[in-house]
């Protein structure tokens, strides 16, 4: 599937970055909950 063939009408576009916005977000947000833990077990080890 083109890229232009998904951004045919400019309500497929608002999806189309909407649902690349929300997917984006959700991989931020798992990185930093990992990062969280390695802190949190980093603090563990350290007492």
């Amino acid at each position: 599937m083109s890229r232009k063939a998904i951004l045919a009408t400019p309500q497929q576009a608002r999806n189309y970055t909407s649902y690349h916005h929300k997917i984006a977000a959700d991989e931020i947000i798992v990185l930093l909950k990992m990062k969280l833990k390695t802190k949190e077990l980093e603090e563990e080890k350290c007492l």
